[in-house]
């Protein structure tokens, strides 16, 4: 009788353990689904606010030429076809060792608008009409002002090269990775490091200030 409720009393224990340890383990569980939460909430909203102001985009500029490549779409004004070639083939050419590296896979190609002065780029976000962005990535598209407004080449070969290494593709399509591998999750000075790092592994430029005085406000 003593031997029976020796290993009853021992039955028990583990039994209890067994319990305590499964609820601790539902409880661990359950706190880290509730601390999560905050952050799907907020990746779901961005990417709903993101895909939003993209759509929005693309249907006022429905209107302007089209061309595609594999990766991108761009959309450009009548007359400047020429810059719109180049502009895509630019894009291309920076796309994969920049999403290799940081293993973007997202399907669909990728918007870019060409605008054709400062002061149709800079009033897409309000800006001053002396603004000198050069490009911009927000929500999802990537703009760029026509390279015939400041590259100095003339030459069809060197007008290329001045565009591919002095351009903001390889910094503006940076920018657009980081922004949908993180869901929106980042901060301004880390993206901007990024997209200066990539864009000066792929052309050599640097910037000679700490901070580019055309960086958008947009992509952080």
């Amino acid at each position: 009788m003593r031997q029976e409720t020796h290993y009853f009393g021992r039955f028990e224990r583990s039994r209890i353990n067994r319990y305590l340890g499964l609820t601790l383990a539902a409880l661990v569980l359950m706190a880290a689904i509730f601390m999560k939460i905050p952050n799907l909430v907020r990746g779901v909203t961005y990417n709903a606010f993101r895909e939003g102001f993209k759509q929005k985009a693309l249907w006022t500029t429905r209107d302007m030429e089209t061309i595609s490549g594999e990766h991108f779409m761009v959309r450009y004004t009548p007359g400047n076809h020429q810059d719109a070639v180049l502009v895509l083939n630019t894009a291309e050419h920076f796309y994969a060792p920049i999403a290799e590296h940081y293993g973007y896979t997202k399907k669909g190609k990728i918007p870019v608008i060409v605008y054709p002065s400062r002061s149709e780029l800079n009033r897409n976000f309000g800006w001053e009409a002396n603004e000198s962005a050069m490009g911009v990535y927000w929500t999802g598209i990537i703009r760029v002002l026509s390279p015939n407004l400041w590259v100095r080449a003339d030459e069809p070969e060197e007008y290329g090269k001045e565009f591919m290494e002095s351009g903001p593709m390889a910094h503006e399509f940076t920018h657009l990775v980081v922004d949908y591998i993180t869901g929106g999750n980042y901060t301004r000075w880390f993206t901007e490091g990024l997209a200066q790092l990539e864009e000066y592994k792929l052309t050599g430029f640097e910037f000679d200030e700490p901070e580019p005085p055309w960086i958008s406000p947009f992509i952080a």
